[in-house]
């Protein structure tokens, strides 16, 4: 049996691909205890043609990845993989995912982003050993049902692609922590995301949001919060809720003033509001004693926002872009005051 070995060896070190076909041909009809180590591995540095012809070569593959390799499908046979628990087929031209991904019970990362994915298979509620899912950069309009019930997927990513809603029933999504859905096409806040009451970060930023409904109120243990490119003219008074907020991110819409809740987020530390309308500040955001960076920039004021001496944590100020004729001497003493 050495010299059946020794014979895909050869071929397979020709680099040649007619060679490398044939040792594979050779391969279909041996029993997999037939291989030796060197044999399997040396087959292994060719996974998608152990895919196609000999999957059972991969059947020990913890990783695999198979991006930039211009794949239009992939394999049915990746079903085979039973030990698999990182799978990368990114930056490809995938149009589907095959349903046989739903045999990968041990998978705990799937990477699909830059892809042309119109759809999910429904067989991915058979993942429940997930914890990361990136499907960013694809063309999904709508997501399945069958993904809310991956309860242990803690990275949700879906960023770029044509989404308008996310699914109502999402309390499967127990221990998501992240969910990006930066540049997609929502236009309000879907009631699911309110379900996620683990969530820590939620990107939204290039949208079309015009408003905040009150579910954002109910993602109480949300630390980063990202709305940029917006079309925000309005915040719900419930964002106040969010207490462990650290990061807000308002950049680049259209409010013209801030809730006066705001003021509850004891721990917020960077607060981005450069690019909208704003011509005043809540003589309350004082209170926000944790406040580290603030961004005032491109806005509509024409007077210095005294406010801002009672943040005593407060580093750097950006108020480029205003019409504020007079600063204050006091201001100078900020570590970072930024001005035109």
């Amino acid at each position: 049996m050495s010299s059946i070995n020794d014979k895909i060896l050869q071929l397979l070190h020709t680099e040649d691909s007619t060679n490398i076909e044939l040792a594979f041909q050779l391969v279909k009809g041996m029993h997999l205890g037939q291989l030796n180590e060197h044999a399997r591995q040396a087959l292994g540095r060719h996974p998608l043609l152990c895919l196609q012809h000999v999957p059972k070569v991969l059947s020990e593959v913890e990783r695999l990845y198979l991006g930039f390799k211009k794949l239009q499908t992939l394999s049915p046979h990746i079903g085979a993989l039973k030990s698999l628990r990182i799978l990368n087929v990114a930056n490809n031209r995938l149009g589907e995912i095959p349903s046989s991904i739903g045999q990968l019970t041990t998978l705990r990362e799937l990477n699909a982003y830059f892809n042309q994915l119109t759809k999910i298979p429904d067989s991915i509620r058979q993942l429940q050993n997930l914890v990361l899912l990136n499907l960013s950069s694809n063309r999904l309009m709508k997501l399945p049902k069958s993904l809310t019930t991956l309860s242990r997927l803690q990275n949700l990513q879906l960023a770029k692609n044509q989404l308008t809603d996310f699914p109502q029933d999402s309390k499967g999504l127990q221990n998501l922590e992240v969910l990006d859905l930066n540049s997609n096409q929502f236009t309000q806040l879907s009631a699911g995301l309110g379900n996620l009451k683990h969530l820590k970060t939620l990107y939204l930023s290039h949208n079309q949001l015009v408003e905040l409904s009150k579910c954002i109120g109910e993602l109480r243990k949300l630390e980063n919060l990202y709305l940029a490119n917006n079309q925000l003219i309005y915040l719900s008074e419930n964002i106040g809720n969010l207490k462990k907020l650290a990061r807000l991110g308002l950049e680049d819409n259209q409010l013209e003033q801030l809730p006066l809740n705001l003021h509850y987020l004891k721990n917020l530390k960077i607060l981005n509001l450069n690019g909208n309308q704003l011509t005043q500040l809540p003589k309350n955001l004082g209170a926000l004693h944790q406040l580290e960076w603030l961004g005032l920039a491109n806005n509509q004021f024409t007077e210095f926002p005294a406010v801002i001496f009672d943040l005593p944590n407060l580093k750097t100020l950006d108020l480029r872009g205003n019409k504020i004729k007079d600063i204050p001497m006091e201001a100078l003493m900020i570590q970072h005051l930024i001005i035109d």
